[in-house]
């Protein structure tokens, strides 16, 4: 500093220097530090720095070009988007010619805590197997490109848990839900527990008293919890066996005092319903996403294809209304994995599980479909054998495959979610591989190539108010980006010729991701 400063008193002539050879040494000296300070500087620039070339950008919005432009990251930022970038100052270059640049994918419905398809009364390894399937958790969503999750339940142990592994995607949540105190959801709880795993829960006959559990200070601790968005709950439990129990739903004006406090933090409403009566609650009320389909049907039978004019009505007007749906195929495929050994034989299931996991699964994981028919049964087919009850999720699969289509083709908006991992019957959700199957569901029931990276990406960023953050590829939003050999505009398959991931700028080997990769 203090040579810097005699350096520029000299230059406008207030310093004299008398030019010994001590000082001639001193000068020289410090001029040599100041060029090894200055490459030094450059350097850690420079190790900051990636370039991709050459590559061909798929936009992930209208009007869907494809562009072969350079991508600049600097840190976990995209700095510079344009053809032909000419920069010496980076720590690698990537040659991207001839593949296909997309965003991160996006899962805006998942759940760290459940193994999908793993019950304690079936082994006693249960505490063994969840820590490997916890282990390749993070890498599996990444495997298929899921950059970001959005967990709608959140338990903050678990997440913790999951955000130490060394690579995993970014997490986003709701909080632990906005459940009410004499809601479903309670049920599974005795009161002790119940409070314990839902601290702010709701409470309708104390909504307008200075509560904790009143809908203000409910949204605004949930807030305070790091959530981004409120999951409301309007489950009839319509499949429960037996004699089912009481418990209360919430109203239109309930909802919306919910809404008001949500919007003061621009956190979007969504509503798990999956019947008529709940999608018309949503509907009436100021939710933005509903969570479901309308895949149950009162008083039809699964063999049923054809929805009343009731249902096709609701479908019409949620399709052209504001709101946005979440179909998660995936539940309802969940439990036909019972009955249908494809998942099991399925080539990629092997990079999302590891193998004593899916051991497990061809063995004692199947003890659950007698359980589930005994349980269930009837509820399906008078004569609840595995055939028949195959036959009628069939049915159950197809005809809301075509009522979602039905929704789509009448304009409706669809955000991407696979309901990873669900705690009930089968293991139809594999972490990533889900959302790579997902959208393949959808591809089959007649959803555009285009909307179908639309829905995983910028449409799912919009819904939860992240697309100034991720989403789509541009100059100053994170590096979450996907390298792939294939046009996902002309195939679904592309979704899984990822080469490389990109992850906050970090770049990695798809290969390393894998629960088969062998170092």
């Amino acid at each position: 500093m203090q040579f810097l400063k005699l350096v520029f008193l000299h230059r406008i002539g207030l310093y004299n220097f008398h030019y010994s050879k001590e000082s001639i040494i001193y000068f020289n000296n410090m001029r040599l530090f100041c060029i090894v300070l200055l490459l030094l500087t450059t350097n850690a620039f420079a190790l900051n720095r990636m370039l991709i070339k050459g590559g061909m950008i798929v936009e992930s919005s209208e009007p869907f070009e494809i562009s072969v432009k350079d991508i600049l990251i600097e840190g976990d930022k995209i700095i510079q988007i344009s053809k032909d970038i000419k920069l010496k100052n980076v720590y690698k270059t990537l040659d991207a010619q001839g593949k296909y640049i997309i965003p991160g994918l996006i899962d805006s419905h998942v759940h760290l805590y459940h193994a999908t398809g793993l019950k304690k009364p079936y082994t006693k390894d249960y505490s063994k197997l969840f820590e490997s399937y916890f282990s390749q958790l993070p890498k599996s969503f990444l495997y298929y490109g899921y950059t970001t999750v959005i967990e709608l339940n959140n338990n903050p142990e678990t997440t913790k848990e999951f955000l130490k592994s060394k690579l995993h995607p970014n997490v986003y949540h709701c909080g632990h839900g906005a459940v009410l105190k004499d809601g479903f959801m309670s049920l599974e709880f005795s009161e002790k527990d119940f409070t314990k795993r839902f601290p702010y829960y709701l409470d309708t006959k104390n909504e307008n008293s200075n509560s904790i559990h009143n809908p203000k200070n409910v949204i605004s601790n949930l807030k305070k919890s790091g959530a981004v968005c409120i999951k409301l709950y309007y489950e009839e439990a319509l499949w429960y066996p037996g004699k089912k129990p009481e418990f209360i739903l919430p109203s239109v004006d309930f909802i919306n005092k919910v809404a008001i406090e949500a919007k003061k933090y621009q956190m979007p409403i969504l509503l798990h319903a999956t019947t008529p009566n709940g999608h018309q609650i949503g509907l009436a009320s100021n939710t933005d996403i509903l969570v479901h389909g309308l895949w149950e049907w009162p008083n039809q039978s699964y063999m049923s294809q054809i929805p009343s004019q009731k249902i096709k009505d609701i479908v019409k007007d949620m399709a052209k209304s504001n709101k946005v749906l979440q179909p998660t195929i995936r539940t309802i495929k969940g439990t036909k994995t019972l009955f249908d050994n494809s998942l099991l034989t399925n080539e990629n299931l092997r990079h999302v599980l590891p193998f004593e996991y899916i051991d497990y699964l061809n063995n004692v994981g199947k003890v659950q479909r007698e359980k589930f028919i005994k349980i269930f049964g009837k509820k399906i087919t008078p004569k609840p054998t595995a055939e028949n009850i195959l036959e009628n999720l069939n049915s159950f699969e197809k005809r809301y495959k075509d009522l979602i289509f039905y929704y789509y083709n009448n304009g409706g908006k669809l955000i991407l979610g696979t309901d990873s991992a669900t705690g009930g019957f089968g293991w139809g959700h594999p972490p990533g591989l889900a959302g790579y199957l997902e959208m393949k569901d959808w591809k089959e029931l007649g959803v555009s190539l285009k909307d179908i990276l639309k829905a995983a990406t910028i449409s799912n960023a919009k819904a939860f108010g992240l697309d100034k953050i991720i989403g789509s590829i541009e100059v100053g939003k994170q590096a979450d980006l996907l390298l792939l050999n294939r046009n996902p505009l002309k195939e679904i398959e592309a979704y899984n010729s990822i080469e490389r991931v990109f992850l906050k700028g970090k770049d990695i080997n798809r290969k390393e991701l894998s629960a088969d990769y062998k170092k």
